[in-house]
């Protein structure tokens, strides 16, 4: 398998994330957000959107973003990547009900959500957000896992995305949360 390649949008977390991968056996490429090009011949396993300051459409990728999803490579998204994605889905993204920086939440996971991923039925999970995506209707073959009006994540056969931060000491599981981005990789 190749390396999973993580999108470094400026971001002290984004090493953070890189350790995780890396303790489940997985090599990581941290790739800054201003290299990241068309598919070429160098191809990740996964490619992970990191987290990162400001909105979504202050990063103008939705062109490689598709490039990347019609090639077939995996995507995975966390915080400001769960909030590209939905761009890349055409979704909204606004302000929070619930702004948070470093706060944890404990949240009961959906069950499909408990069924699919092995997680138990709460989590507390630690979110660094002021931006969301609101829960409206996704397109066909996504689902996610709605809180108090807003999608905290993102599924699909070819993806996976979190709003809140699973490498981060506040969440609870955070093993469980990066075992199913391992599983999507090529």
């Amino acid at each position: 398998m190749g390396p999973i390649w993580l999108v470094d949008f400026e971001d002290s977390f984004t090493y953070n994330i890189a350790a995780e991968f890396e303790a489940l056996g997985r090599p990581v490429e941290v790739i800054p957000w201003r290299s990241l090009t068309v598919p070429a011949q160098s191809r990740p396993a996964l490619l992970v959107l990191g987290p990162g300051p400001g909105h979504p459409d202050e990063y103008p990728i939705e062109e490689i973003l598709l490039a990347w999803w019609k090639s077939g490579v995996p995507l995975g998204g966390i915080c400001l990547g769960h909030q590209l994605i939905a761009r890349f889905l055409g979704l909204p993204v606004i302000r929070s009900v619930l702004p948070a920086h470093g706060e944890a939440f404990v949240w009961r996971v959906p069950p499909k959500w408990r069924k699919q991923y092995s997680l138990p039925t709460f989590v507390e999970v630690q979110r660094y957000n002021s931006l969301a995506v609101p829960a409206r209707a996704l397109p066909k073959g996504w689902s996610g896992w709605e809180e108090s009006g807003e999608w905290v994540a993102f599924s699909h056969a070819r993806a996976l995305s979190f709003q809140f931060h699973p490498e981060s000491v506040g969440t609870s599981c955070p093993r469980q949360f990066f075992l199913p981005l391992c599983e999507l990789a090529l």
